[in-house]
């Protein structure tokens, strides 16, 4: 077992949470400044090659999908003694089983939130011609603002058909049992949940749902029908790191104290009723920034990918340009940094160019934002029902900076904004996110030979690459594909057609 603190290329290891055949360790990435979990390949996992087999198919398989109810992966390789390792997203929280356990699941509209985000990674991983091989309580994670991620991918194998219904139905009874139907619309919510289960669990094959488009839907129509639920789902937190089996909360007895009281309270004043409360106030739909101004992409779900798979982020600004050699030269004079090779001064408006990863997480720090994730790029360009292009579904070369000789200004085609009023998400430069990934082996070559031509260091083992999207003015066609499909490039890359835009969060 490796002691923390150590190290493992750019991740600092500082405290070991657990595990059996692999240890996960909760670290920082030094390079990006944020803590993930690190799961490394224990001696004993690595003498067998199929423990070793499945880990690394676990770390492929997660690296290739992108859902909101689904941890991400950001890189994964072989430690200094060969062990593997994969460095994945840092949950807080605690699993189904310690929650349902502990009898803070919340009320029946919370258990079918529950429920319904399981539902929807699995809908989606079946897309993938993934299945789980593994949905348990266990393998469930309870996150931050309820947020719901299906963990445990050690048993996923990759099929054209096949399915996961009999344990997600023996999740969801375990899940709703021992709710009581106090009322008739809590009555028709179980009613139709054990019928649900039923189908999820029948040994009869014509019986069950077609997969889990219908069981998704199932539980977004019950959603509609039951009742308000008593007690939001809360993630647990704890100190650093979470430790989710410490005593139960107080929670339910506290919410129920308080109940009474306000009954009481009410016969009290002569049942005259408190003013409801003031209405939240809508988000702006821009955000002026002197680093750039960022326009809204709203709360909710989106169509994403090339099979228009339903996924749903929280509410985000996205800089309605690319960041302008303006923006970026006022960042360099700020903050000391170099100014990108063949900078030019007479061109304030254009977007900069020949920056790396780690320049654009650098300016992005600076004007206190972030670069944007993949999936809200993605949503930012196409809209939420993922139109092909951001302008619409027909391909439009005039709106597009694509087969051009060079580069156009930052704020030029603005007959073609996206839904939310974003500019150029398509051609004119490549656009640097936040997504890790390992390249493929025609990737490496291909950048080896560059680097090497370029007098610099070919890529190493291990090392950390990021996505670029939405394509560069020197594309030949204006392809759909460029508003959903990514390229990967080393972190230290640069290049005349690669730039970024920066996000920020929203408030919640």
């Amino acid at each position: 077992m490796m002691e923390a603190p150590a190290r493992i290329g750019q991740y600092e290891l500082e405290e070991l949470l657990g595990g059996g055949v692999a240890h996960v360790y909760r670290a920082r990435d030094a390079i990006v400044g944020r803590t993930v979990a690190v799961k490394i390949l224990t001696d004993a996992g690595c003498a067998d090659q199929e423990v070793r087999r499945r880990f690394l198919a676990e770390a492929r398989m997660l690296r290739d999908l992108a859902h909101d109810n689904v941890p991400s992966v950001y890189d994964f390789g072989e430690d200094q003694r060969g062990h593997p390792y994969m460095v994945m997203e840092f949950l807080r929280g605690e699993d189904l089983g310690h929650a349902i356990r502990g009898h803070h699941t919340g009320g029946m509209k919370d258990k079918l939130r529950i429920a319904l985000q399981v539902a929807r990674a699995l809908e989606y991983i079946h897309s993938r011609k993934m299945v789980h091989g593994d949905v348990t309580p266990e393998n469930v994670h309870l996150g931050d603002a309820g947020v719901v991620k299906l963990i445990g991918f050690g048993q996923a194998v990759a099929v054209p058909d096949g399915t996961d219904l009999y344990a997600f139905g023996a999740l969801l009874s375990e899940l709703t049992n021992g709710v009581k139907p106090i009322d008739e619309p809590l009555n028709e919510a179980m009613r139709a949940v054990r019928a649900l289960v039923a189908r999820c669990t029948s040994k009869n094959p014509a019986e069950q749902p077609q997969g889990f488009a219908p069981v998704r839907a199932e539980l977004e129509r019950i959603l509609g029908d039951a009742p308000t639920p008593a007690l939001r789902i809360v993630a647990r937190r704890a100190e650093s790191p979470p430790k989710p089996w410490r005593a139960a909360w107080l929670i339910p007895a506290i919410l129920a104290a308080a109940a009474v009281l306000a009954v009481v309270g009410r016969f009290a004043l002569g049942r005259r009723t408190a003013p409801p409360p003031p209405a939240r106030p809508a988000l702006a739909k821009t955000f002026l920034s002197p680093a750039g101004d960022m326009v809204l992409a709203p709360a909710g779900p989106f169509l994403s990918g090339p099979d228009r798979e339903s996924i749903t982020l929280a509410a985000f600004y996205i800089d309605k340009t690319e960041v302008t050699n303006a923006a970026y030269a006022a960042f360099c004079a700020a903050k000391g940094h170099p100014l990108p090779g063949g900078f030019t001064t007479d061109q304030p408006d254009y977007p900069v160019v020949n920056v790396s990863f780690l320049d654009a997480q650098a300016f992005a720090q600076w004007a206190k934002k972030r670069l944007p994730t993949a999936p809200e790029w993605e949503k930012a360009a196409r809209g939420e029902r993922g139109q092909a292009f951001p302008w619409g579904d027909q391909p439009d070369r005039t709106r597009a900076a694509v087969g051009l000789p060079a580069l156009v200004p930052a704020k030029a085609f603005e007959n073609a904004a996206s839904p939310y009023g974003a500019l150029q998400m398509v051609g004119n430069v490549w656009e640097l996110v936040e997504q890790a990934g390992a390249p493929s082996p025609a990737a490496i070559a291909d950048f080896t030979e560059m680097m090497r031509r370029r007098g610099m260091k070919p890529p190493a083992f291990g090392e950390p690459w990021c996505a670029i999207r939405g394509g560069s003015f020197n594309e030949k066609d204006l392809s759909p594909d460029l508003v959903w499909d990514s390229t990967t490039v080393p972190v230290r890359w640069k290049d005349f057609n690669i730039g970024f835009r920066c996000a920020k969060d929203a408030p919640q």
